[in-house]
């Protein structure tokens, strides 16, 4: 971790100083695959929403609520080599198998394969 300073100069030219801690990103294999799992949940929801039906099963919708929170969590630590990633990559195997379950339930449905599919990637990235 760093620490960034930076000065900035306001409109009666006083300068004022800031601080903020930096992390450097990892963005490696794994942590795409946690994302585009993150990011195609949450596509897969607004889809679902539209749709109505089956769609929005209370218990479909949690899995797709569920897999994408904890995705974007998981994807944020792996990306940062936090020393508690391994404790999130297993709920996050855990919901994105759910939602992949969940997902495969609806036949024909090329959003709900895709769904299912980059689910079970990721199901298998953090449970290995």
């Amino acid at each position: 971790m760093a620490i960034r300073t930076t000065n900035t100069k306001n409109r009666t030219g006083a300068t004022s100083t800031s601080r903020a801690a930096t992390t450097t990103m990892a963005a490696g294999p794994e942590y795409e695959v946690i994302r585009t799992c993150a990011n195609v949940c949450n596509e897969t929801l607004a889809y679902c929403l539209s749709q109505g039906d089956d769609h929005v099963e209370e218990n479909h919708i949690k899995a797709l609520v569920d897999c994408a929170a904890i995705c974007n969590l998981t994807a944020d630590f792996v990306g940062r080599e936090s020393e508690l990633a391994d404790r999130l990559r297993g709920v996050c195997a855990e919901a994105s198998k759910a939602c992949q379950e969940s997902c495969e339930g609806f036949d024909g449905d090329e959003t709900m394969k895709r769904c299912a599919d980059a689910c079970h990637e990721c199901a298998e990235y953090c449970g290995s």
